[in-house]
């Protein structure tokens, strides 16, 4: 996975209908002001069923589940859509990996979390379109 594509997913909205933009906005910018960054430890590898390789953290920082619920609530309260599955913080390595592939050992690897955005992915694409980016409070430059 490229670098510039290294992500990890607060919340997924499958579908946004473009009248609702404004508001996600609006709800982003409102997340992380109330909400303080965090150290994400990422100890945990794994090839998901479909070949998607991770890095997952055993433990979820408080602050970053409780930006993620901040930021589900927000969306619900917009009837906006959201991904219906749990969630689980992954930053994804690759695609069509085999399960033996995963790593059984490694240095963790430490995220200081500072900010979240808003992106579009492009279908078919691969690429994803940055809508909106925000620090969170009491971080530093992104």
């Amino acid at each position: 996975m490229a670098q510039h594509k290294l992500h990890l997913t607060l919340l997924f909205l499958p579908r946004v209908d473009p009248a609702n933009l404004p508001a996600l906005l609006r709800l982003g910018a409102s997340a992380a002001s109330a909400h303080r960054g965090c150290l994400l430890r990422l100890d945990h590898a794994e090839v998901w069923p479909g070949g998607i390789a991770h890095l997952a953290p055993s433990t979820v920082p408080a602050q970053l589940q409780a930006l993620h619920d901040a930021l589900l609530r927000g969306a619900r309260d917009l009837h906006v859509g959201c991904d219906s599955r749990a969630w689980h913080p992954h930053l994804t390595l690759a695609r069509r990996a085999e399960p033996e592939q995963a790593p059984r050992s490694f240095d963790a690897l430490r995220w200081q979390v500072r900010g979240l955005s808003l992106q579009r992915s492009v279908l078919g694409s691969g690429r994803y379109e940055r809508l909106g980016q925000w620090l969170l409070s009491g971080a530093a430059e992104l």
